[in-house]
């Protein structure tokens, strides 16, 4: 004989749980973000909504509603931290993350903050036998390309490093 719960214990718990789930929060202190770089996952199930990078700083990034600190990967329906420390450290390892999606993206859009820097030529490689096109850009411009394609339906991702050079009065831009 299984257990019976009142309904109401239930519906409290399905309650609980819908909040657990509800909002990403930043599990380590704003302070020492630079000692502990750690990847979590959000992704926006169930949902209609494009995960659009709204705005940019020497900080981070907005994608929705959710402000993020640090390097961030965008996908079609989620997104996450990108344990990248710096556009130096852009390697075949820290890209395969986007080779392994379903469905399989198409476009990934690189950011490489203030300036391009293009990646070694075994990571570009790697990419192409995946079948991922890349587009690499300064991360204003990576911004608003991978909106314009997210917009379109395309199949697109977006790596994300924040610009370092940006003086106080442009901080924060919107992107247009």
């Amino acid at each position: 004989m299984g257990l019976l719960f009142p309904f109401s214990i239930i519906r409290n718990v399905q309650v609980y749980a819908r909040k657990l789930m509800s909002a990403p929060r930043r599990l380590y202190n704003a302070n020492s973000e630079h000692e502990i770089l750690r990847t979590s996952l959000e992704i926006v199930t169930g949902s209609h909504r494009m995960p659009i990078v709204k705005s940019y700083s020497s900080q981070g990034f907005s994608v929705g509603s959710t402000k993020i600190i640090g390097p961030v990967a965008v996908l079609p329906k989620g997104f996450f931290l990108w344990k990248v420390k710096h556009k130096e450290s852009i390697t075949a390892k820290s890209l395969s993350l986007f080779s392994i999606f379903l469905p399989k993206i198409d476009i990934l859009v690189i950011g490489t903050g203030h300036c391009i820097v293009i990646p070694q030529p075994e990571v570009l490689k790697l990419l192409k036998l995946n079948g991922i096109a890349v587009e690499i850009q300064d991360t204003p411009n990576a911004c608003a390309t991978f909106n314009f394609l997210l917009e379109e339906g395309r199949q697109v991702a977006a790596a994300l490093i924040p610009p370092m050079a940006l003086n106080s009065s442009v901080d924060k831009m919107p992107i247009d």
